[in-house]
């Protein structure tokens, strides 16, 4: 991947070494001390390709959603707190989405807040997770339930991590890009989702993707209006995921569970905002083929509507979900019936079994 950098008001986003824009970024700066967040496979994996200048102490936790919670925030808080971290030290976060969403959170609580850094190694962070400023854990088995919005200081994306992902966990990123392909207008049309392959993956795809959040992201920082839009397929999909983390002995990831909303709210935007039905036919069968079925999931209708009544994204009682009209036309907030869910679900379960 070339070096390229976008800008947010706040905060850039660089492509590149992630060595090289670290040990530049710490070394103009004056920390008191560098703390390093990663998980087990974050410390095996890419904590070696990482040469960093500055010495820097390790905050160890366990990775996966299931360990994106309160208890996981407490250790990170105590391992500062033990090694002396005061409000000018700079917490790293090396991983996916859960150390990204769950060490910003903890930075930006920690004494009120510290510095931190993103450097996403799972291409559905780099894609999505990692920009924006969202921040949160998850409670009480509900996605992301407590959270805010904090930006890093820096967002580094280097390609080289992704060499230490398995077609499975790259598979999943390719959810997110298919979604932002599906809202937006300037960057893939449904037949140039169609033609690509999520098996032969290419770096050229992360630049791009990037930028449609990026664009999304500074329109509407706090999700009042036009970023709603990127939750387009999560409603049903993180219901689907917080499920399968109760119940399932391997649970499915997130772009597993996006791509099973995805095809979801593709049939409820195609019955309730007319959303071309020839278009969605070829993009749902398209997802369906890629991904695993989750159709044992979507069985269980009562479970995930009492998860989605729950959703951060409703008002007054209402449940409102992010839809389509055509590619790049939402619907932000098209109140949706418990029964309409059903017809989506039995939709999604008829076409994946």
């Amino acid at each position: 991947m070339k070096d390229q950098q976008l800008d947010l008001e706040q905060y850039a986003i660089q492509f590149g070494s992630a060595s090289a824009i670290l040990n530049a970024f710490i070394k103009d700066r004056d920390y008191s001390k560098v703390f390093l967040l990663a998980d087990e496979n974050t410390h095996r994996h890419c904590l070696p390709r990482l040469k960093l200048d500055s010495d820097y102490s390790l905050i160890f936790i366990e990775s996966g959603e299931r360990n994106k919670n309160l208890h996981s925030c407490a250790e990170i808080w105590e391992q500062l707190m033990e090694e002396g971290a005061d409000r000018n030290s700079l917490l790293l976060n090396l991983g996916g989405g859960v150390i990204g969403d769950m060490g910003g959170f903890a930075a930006s609580t920690y004494k009120r807040g510290i510095d931190f850094v993103q450097i996403p190694t799972t291409l559905l962070a780099m894609v999505d997770a990692s920009v924006g400023g969202k921040l949160g854990i998850d409670f009480n088995s509900i996605k992301n339930a407590v959270g805010l919005f904090c930006n890093p200081q820096l967002v580094v994306i280097d390609d080289d991590f992704l060499d230490t992902l398995d077609p499975r966990e790259l598979r999943s990123g390719m959810a997110e890009v298919f979604k932002h392909g599906m809202i937006s207008e300037q960057w893939l049309s449904a037949n140039e989702m169609l033609d690509m392959n999520a098996d032969e993956f290419s770096d050229d795809i992360i630049f791009p993707s990037v930028q449609v959040k990026k664009q999304i992201v500074e329109k509407d920082p706090f999700e009042k209006g036009l970023r709603k839009a990127l939750n387009f397929g999560h409603t049903i999909g993180h219901a689907l995921e917080s499920l399968s983390l109760q119940e399932d002995d391997e649970p499915a990831l997130h772009g597993e569970a996006v791509a099973a909303g995805m095809i979801a709210e593709l049939y409820l935007s195609e019955k309730k905002c007319g959303f071309p039905a020839k278009t969605s036919e070829h993009l749902q069968k398209y997802l369906a083929g890629i991904f695993p079925s989750l159709a044992h999931l979507a069985d269980r209708e009562d479970e995930l509507i009492d998860i989605i009544r729950n959703d951060k994204k409703n008002n007054a009682g209402n449940i409102q979900m992010a839809l389509l009209e055509n590619v790049g036309k939402h619907r932000l907030t098209e109140q949706t019936s418990e029964a309409e869910i059903r017809a989506a679900l039995q939709h999604y379960r008829k076409l994946t079994s």
